[in-house]
């Protein structure tokens, strides 16, 4: 039986960028997350291209004391970002590694505890702010409890140093943003990183792009467009505090073609392996409902 194979563009290492900041700069952030550290290592960053890096990730445990990779933290990392005039950001928490944000921010002494771990961490290891990425309050208790959480690790970074970061990765919809209440957020953070991407996947009900700047009239599952109106126009954030996420990585189907039900697993085809796969069996499609290109191959 005759199959088309659909990549959908869209790196391991998520570019955040918007063009007019509340910082007065254009910002591009690269994040940086610990697993592919051996195939690009500090010294092979392009910082040339980038304002700050978020290393990802370092997660809190439910005694408020904090967890990360083994082999993650790496000084000349940092080093390097400081010589090149750029700053970096650890960021907590990243799917997978969220459990416990809900128990240590709900209890007022393990919330202390957390912060002033998260503090001795981020001076201990020369990083320049903290970036929150908890995946994903759930209830009315998470929504205050995170408030809490940023609003008071403002309060102690600032103690230190005025000049700390805190920045926030969030949601591209209301089914988790319903959970931020960003009315008093936007007070506290510097930005908000928006998940722009992963709007189709192995939950979905038909293959889709990984990352559509629009939606099509048939496709309900979001895209940049809905997602930076919601925000924008129902959660009122300002325009110069959400930075887009652009994914360097495709999403691979097994579908007869876009927007239709797929068979077996999706794939994560990281941005430096595509190329690899365009070839004379391959054509490269452009969507113009979506505004975004894809390719497909028969098997």
């Amino acid at each position: 039986m005759l199959r088309e194979r659909i990549i959908v563009f869209a790196t391991i290492v998520i570019m955040m960028i918007f063009p007019d900041s509340i910082l007065g700069e254009k910002l591009i952030i690269g994040y940086y997350p610990h697993w592919i550290k051996d195939d690009l290592t500090p010294e092979k960053i392009d910082l040339n291209n980038l304002t700050h890096i978020v290393h990802a990730f370092a997660w809190p445990n439910s005694d408020g004391t904090l967890s990360t990779y083994s082999g993650m933290i790496d000084p000349n990392l940092n080093f390097l970002v400081h010589n090149s005039d750029r700053k970096i950001l650890i960021s907590l928490g990243g799917w997978g590694n969220s459990s416990s944000f809900s128990d240590v921010t709900g209890d007022v002494s393990l919330r202390s505890t957390f912060i002033a771990n998260i503090v001795t961490f981020v001076q201990q290891n020369n990083y320049d702010g903290v970036d929150i990425d908890w995946e994903f309050p759930s209830t009315l208790s998470d929504r205050e409890n995170l408030t809490l959480l940023m609003s008071e690790l403002r309060s102690a970074l600032d103690k230190i140093d005025t000049g700390y970061l805190l920045t926030m990765a969030i949601s591209s919809g209301n089914w988790y943003g319903q959970w931020f209440d960003y009315e008093k957020l936007v007070s506290i953070c510097d930005w908000f990183g928006v998940m722009t991407y992963d709007f189709h996947g192995t939950w979905s009900s038909h293959s889709g792009h990984n990352s559509p700047i629009s939606s099509p009239l048939n496709c309900s599952d979001g895209s940049v467009e809905t997602a930076l109106s919601y925000l924008r126009d129902q959660r009122y954030i300002s325009s110069n505090q959400l930075l887009m996420g652009i994914p360097f990585y495709g999403k691979m189907f097994n579908a007869p073609e876009l927007y239709k039900s797929f068979t077996g697993d999706v794939t994560n085809l990281e941005y430096h392996k595509i190329p690899s796969h365009i070839n004379a069996d391959w054509s490269r499609l452009w969507d113009d409902y979506s505004k975004v290109p894809y390719l497909l191959s028969s098997d």
